[in-house]
């Protein structure tokens, strides 16, 4: 059996087809099965809604997308949304309630 590099915590192990340490399998699978359930509930979710919610980090999505298991697609958001600030109420919400992130707007964006 050849030895490879987990690609999620960079630790050598036994190599499989995954590419995953066992350890690290295990969460990949419980954090993308979290993922399924919140938008199976909440379809439109946005990308900072959905690391608020699951708790799933933003480097670890990414990782599904790039291996096909998830996908971006266009957002909803209307002009309109924007304009209006309700869009940005949202986002500002999301992130105070992590405490971890802050945002700046200026009046170029």
């Amino acid at each position: 059996m050849s030895r490879q590099v987990c690609k999620r915590c960079n630790r050598i192990f036994d190599g499989n087809k995954v590419g995953y340490c066992d350890k690290c399998y295990d969460k990949n699978e419980k954090e993308y099965n979290l993922i399924l359930e919140y938008l199976k509930k909440n379809p439109d979710a946005i990308v900072l809604e959905i690391i608020d919610k699951t708790g799933v980090s933003l480097k670890t999505l990414n990782r599904f997308v790039e291996e096909g298991g998830l996908s971006y697609t266009e957002s909803n958001i209307k002009p309109e949304d924007i304009e209006s600030g309700e869009y940005l109420k949202i986002i500002s919400r999301i992130l105070k309630g992590r405490g971890k992130f802050h945002t700046s707007i200026t009046d170029d964006w």
